[in-house]
């Protein structure tokens, strides 16, 4: 599995390598909001990946290697390495403040969870490496593990005990984000045919999808209400979103001039994503009612949302226009 580089892409570099449409309606950007931003100190990257209940974010942030962080709602930003770490990467936050994420060393990629006194608990699938990559509020978590016969998903419990599954006739399965009822949504890969998105429901039953008319099907988030986001490849070639409900009718959408990619949704069904075009990103929010909004961060080169919870508090990154640095963004609507 390979190093990130930008957390909305690392996903599905690590699947790669092993391995009814709707009319949006947009709106012009609000005004009224507020956006916080941030650096970890000494960090030349900032990447903010999660937001919880009471607005603390954690993520990742790049000097020379990677290291995992957290920040409070009062500006306090605490960092991390998994002992004996090269890189530690923080992927997921739930309501306790309880991270998941992965790490690496000279043996490979493997798993971890550091509750919130620091405690980390390091982990791997028997007879594999394996990347955390989403924690629900009951402490299970999900992500991709690789062994000999290639990648396949996974459910570790608050426990300790996993859950291993593959989508039927898959070379690749990965397991994006778990929700409080034990649901996972996640990507399959299936030699000559693409990419496809799954649900999994905490039964173990697995059901496959894909929008209309897309090629390949990135599946990276899901709410508490079951509901899927994520991304694919239409036929023109541009990358659209789609919103999967629970009862498995889908919707899609996009933006003009550029490739969107959802990245977080909240229990309102209001979708975050960048939508890329060149080394440029815009910030949009998908609204439950389809209404399309953008924001940018002042003085950016790109604005990157990776994440919103049920206030409508967003996070992410953001590129320092004229460099290759990269801050932190908390914005308040």
């Amino acid at each position: 599995m390979s190093n990130q580089q930008s957390l909305s892409r690392s996903r599905r570099c690590s699947l790669t390598l092993f391995a009814v449409f709707s009319i949006p309606i947009f709106c012009k950007p609000i005004c009224a909001e507020t956006i916080t931003t941030f650096a970890v100190p000494g960090a030349g990257k900032t990447w903010v990946v999660s937001i919880n209940a009471i607005n603390v974010v954690a993520g990742s942030y790049e000097d020379s290697v990677s290291h995992g962080f957290m920040r409070t709602t009062d500006g306090t930003i605490t960092t991390f390495d998994v002992p004996g770490a090269a890189y530690t990467y923080a992927l997921s936050m739930n309501d306790a403040n309880t991270i998941a994420g992965y790490y690496i060393d000279r043996s490979g990629e493997h798993g971890f969870v550091r509750i919130a006194d620091g405690t980390i608990t390091i982990f791997d699938v028997p007879g594999s490496t394996n990347e955390a990559w989403s924690i629900n509020d009951k402490g299970a978590v999900t992500g991709p593990y690789e062994d000999s016969q290639g990648l396949h998903g996974f459910v570790r419990t608050v426990g300790g005990h996993f859950k291993i599954f593959d989508a039927a006739g898959a070379q690749s399965t990965v397991g994006d984000s778990i929700n409080d009822k034990g649901v996972v949504a996640g990507t399959y890969y299936v030699t000559g045919h693409g990419y496809h998105g799954f649900v999994r429901s905490a039964d173990g039953s697995i059901v496959t999808f894909d929008p209309p008319d897309s090629f390949d099907t990135w599946s990276a988030i899901i709410n508490a209400k079951g509901a899927v986001a994520g991304a694919y490849d239409s036929a023109s070639g541009v990358e659209r979103g789609f919103l999967r409900a629970d009862d498995g009718s889908i919707t899609t959408f996009g933006y003009p001039d550029c490739d969107i990619q959802p990245e977080g949704i909240n229990r309102n069904g209001v979708i975050v994503a960048p939508c890329y075009f060149g080394r440029k990103a815009k910030a949009i929010i998908r609204h439950s009612d389809g209404v399309m909004q953008t924001f940018r961060v002042s003085g950016s080169g790109q604005t990157i949302p990776y994440t919103i919870n049920d206030s409508g508090v967003i996070a992410g990154s953001y590129r320092i226009k004229g460099t290759e640095n990269y801050n932190g963004f908390i914005r308040f609507p």
